[in-house]
């Protein structure tokens, strides 16, 4: 919680860009044109296709709670510590716990 206070009051400008990559997999998953073992293989294949890329990590975590999703999250902020959907997606996910 207290990283997520961190991101909201220091960094504002790099907000919208986590909300943004977070609502974009909700609202995938609300249309429900997608099944989740659909879209978990398409970001697998992105982790295995890219797997510098962070954001593959944090959607495969945010698809829903799970006990990987801890180990994709911190994944995501060992290649890149200033992206800000891996903290926000963790910190959700540490506040479910």
């Amino acid at each position: 919680m207290m990283l997520f206070l961190v991101l909201g009051l220091f960094c504002s400008e790099i907000q919208a860009p986590a909300g943004n990559v977070l609502a974009r997999q909700e609202a995938v998953l609300a249309e429900g044109k997608v099944s989740i073992p659909s879209l978990l293989a398409q970001y697998e294949a992105t982790m295995r296709k890219e797997p510098a890329n962070p954001e593959g990590y944090v959607l495969a975590a945010a698809v829903y709670p799970r006990a990987e999703s801890r180990a994709l999250y911190r994944k995501a902020i060992e290649l890149a510590p200033d992206y800000a959907p891996a903290h926000l997606g963790l910190a959700r996910y540490l506040k479910r716990e």
